[in-house]
Order: structure tokens, then sequence, then C-alpha cells
């Protein structure tokens, strides 16, 4: 079963940097097919977003984790080690939303345009996810995608894998493919295995 998650913080990148980046589960991309650029460049922003939201959240003496799907979460306060429940402590709501100001959002996920370069970095990451192995539904031609809003227009990790119709995944593999292949706005969204949570 899958859960859908609106992500506002950083799925980190994993996988290393390369022009042909190999999954966390040593899945090599097929032979031929070169990573556009923007991708590890993506990945670096991520993985720098990601730790700058956990240190600063730290600060206030919260301990914060990356999970699958983009999400940074609170698990505890880090001096008794107490769970805290969502919007539950004052201490909370004020480091999100100082954290929130202060650590900026990767450039690749800021695009809320249905551009030209926006289709291409969707068409490159169904690419990139064919090249890793998977099937991947064909894209809807470039006016269809621009006529759609941001919030529904085609995303391959979305056809592939959301609600109840989408293929099956497992949680490493998700967070393998999501590494190798990471997402551009303005259609960032990921469909998250609920063991992701756990």
């Amino acid at each position: 079963m899958m859960r859908s998650v609106a992500t506002t913080l950083a799925l980190v990148g994993l996988g290393a940097l390369t022009a042909c980046a190999v999954t966390d589960d040593g899945l090599e991309p097929a032979e031929g097919w070169t990573e556009p650029g923007w991708m590890a460049k993506a990945r670096q922003q991520e993985d720098a977003y990601a730790q700058g939201m956990i240190s600063c959240y730290a600060e206030y003496g919260l301990e914060a984790t990356r999970i699958l799907g983009g999400a940074v979460v609170i698990l505890s306060e880090t001096d008794n080690g107490e769970d805290l429940s969502d919007g539950s402590d004052e201490r909370l709501d004020l480091a999100a939303t100082d954290c929130n100001s202060r650590i900026s959002v990767p450039d690749h996920r800021t695009t809320k345009t249905l551009d030209d370069a926006s289709y291409q970095r969707v068409l490159e990451v169904r690419e990139c996810i064919v090249a890793h192995g998977h099937e991947a539904p064909e894209p809807p031609s470039l006016q269809t995608w621009k006529d759609s809003s941001p919030m529904s227009a085609w995303n391959p990790y979305v056809e592939m894998f959301g609600g109840p119709d989408g293929a099956s995944i497992t949680q490493k593999e998700l967070r393998s493919l999501l590494t190798a292949c990471p997402q551009s706005g303005p259609t960032f969204y990921t469909e998250v295995p609920d063991d992701a949570w756990e």
C-alpha cells in the first residue's frame, strides 16, 4: 500500500554523484544512458538541504531524521528522548518556522511553471527510471502536459506507483530509484510505501 506525500522537505541522495548513478542496491543503469547534469546537482542540493534542516532542528533540541519520500521528520527531543506528537510542542512549531525560513529549498523544486524545460526534465526522469530497469508509461504530449495544473501534471512516479493499481515496489527499491532518478518541480511528488514511516 502506498501513501502520498507532498514533499516540502528533502529526499537525500544516497547514491554516488557520477555521470551514471549506481543505485544503493547496486543496480547499474542501462548501457548507453547518460545522466543529465541537473540530476547530480539535485542530489547534492537535496543532501545539503536535509543536513541543514536536521542541524537546525538540533539547535532546538529536536532529533530529526530523513525518511523515504523527501521528508525530514522529528523523532524526539534529544535531551530526554520523549516522543513528540505533531503540533503538540511549541518548540517544534518555532523550530519548523525558523528552519523553513533559514534553509533554502533546492532549486529543482522551486519551479512552478509547466514549460518546455520542466517537461524535458520530466521526460529525463522517465528515461532514468527505464534505464534503471523499470517499466514506465508513455508521457503525454508537451501541450497536454502544459495544459494541466502543476498539482496534477503527469509525473512518472505517480503514474507507476500511485493508487491501488500502482506497481508493487519495496521501500528499498523505491529509495534506490528515487536516489538514482530524482524528481524536479513543478510536479514534485512521490508515492511512499507505508513501511517508510516505520
